[in-house]
């Protein structure tokens, strides 16, 4: 299989700069993930959530199209997975 031309394989890494790719985890604890997925390089920064309430909950669910639970706490995983 020949190689791409130098210039398309950069032209297409260019394109990639203007892509995010946002990971989420239910886990409890951060550093129960492998650390070659969270390394300096490959993952920019964490951002930890706190559970949303069931008012909030609600209004997210409502706006993705799920219905939950009759819980009291919610992380988003649970809501998108409901």
């Amino acid at each position: 299989m020949p190689s791409r031309p130098y210039w398309n394989w950069r032209a297409e890494s260019n394109k990639m700069k203007e892509k995010k790719i946002i990971l989420s985890t239910n886990l409890p604890n951060i550093n129960d993930i492998d650390s070659a997925l969270v390394r300096p390089g490959r993952c920019f920064s964490i951002i930890h959530t706190r559970s949303l309430n069931k008012e909030e909950a609600n209004t997210v669910a409502s706006l993705i199209g799920q219905k939950l639970s009759n819980k009291e706490k919610f992380s988003l995983a649970e809501i998108y997975n409901s």
